[in-house]
């Protein structure tokens, strides 16, 4: 008997470093998902080429491949963002300020990434219950870029562990996930990761100053209509900002988030 396959592919990269304390360290560590159906995402990820194709047309100028969000001028990234929210696909962020974070383990090993990839990976596996409509199995294809410093055999055993151990008190809905669907790819070779990368970088621009003090949440309110809302919550769904103490800065207004942003 012929078993469905996956229901969505799931494109993720990050922004920002993990590291605390070092010169030139960012505040923010922020992982991102980009969530596209199976059968949509042909149509989703040629509007990237379109995009190139129309940013070369602009600029008379070849636009490097890939398309890396952090390379392109303000007005580039304005109008890349503009796009993407247009394409059929949900985005998820986990925002994490490390300088509110009390336990110093995190910073020891991949423990950061890793816990940022738990949270997401919960993220994603509620948006794919609720959304499956009957097209295949309702489950996840996770593509991760690859990052040289992150040892992917690790991670799908603790993934797996999650899945698995009930007093790892996994909040996901574990049918939707699974360890054998991560995989790690170039971010070059697929334009869902470009997309991931945007969208983690628009998110982190947002919330982590520059050498002058200022975040830029123009490309973030640009992109706001994806982002994961659940019955119109967004903070602890698509832009979930870690730990609580930071979610609580966001509340009495010490953090911003450009206005389109705004949620319970």
């Amino acid at each position: 008997m012929h078993l469905p396959g996956h229901s969505f592919n799931v494109y993720v990269d990050e922004s920002g470093d993990e590291g605390l304390g070092s010169p030139g360290a960012s505040r923010w560590f922020v992982l991102s998902s980009v969530v596209c159906r199976v059968v949509d995402d042909p149509s989703c990820f040629q509007s990237v080429r379109d995009v190139k194709q129309r940013l070369h047309e602009i600029s008379h100028r070849k636009i490097a491949k890939p398309l890396h969000f952090r390379d392109l001028k303000h007005e580039q990234r304005v109008f890349f963002a503009r796009e993407i929210s247009k394409y059929n696909i949900t985005a998820i962020s986990v925002c994490i300020d490390k300088q509110e974070l009390a336990n110093l383990s995190f910073f020891s090993g991949q423990r950061l990434y890793l816990y940022a990839t738990r949270l997401l990976l919960e993220r994603i596996s509620w948006f794919c219950r609720d959304n499956a409509n009957g097209s295949g199995d309702g489950s996840a294809k996770i593509i991760f870029a690859n990052r040289t410093a992150t040892n992917y055999d690790h991670m799908r055993d603790y993934v797996h562990r999650l899945l698995t151990e009930k007093q790892l008190e996994f909040r996901g809905a574990t049918a939707c996930l699974s360890a054998d669907r991560i995989k790690t790819e170039q971010v070059g070779r697929l334009s869902g990761l470009q997309v991931a990368d945007a969208i983690a970088y628009a998110s982190y621009a947002a919330l982590n100053p520059n050498t002058f003090g200022d975040c830029e949440s123009r490309y973030l309110a640009e992109m706001a209509d994806i982002f994961y809302r659940h019955k119109g919550n967004l903070y602890k769904y698509g832009l979930k900002l870690v730990p609580a103490s930071a979610d609580e800065k966001r509340r009495q207004g010490e953090i911003k988030i450009p206005l389109a942003c705004t949620g319970p």
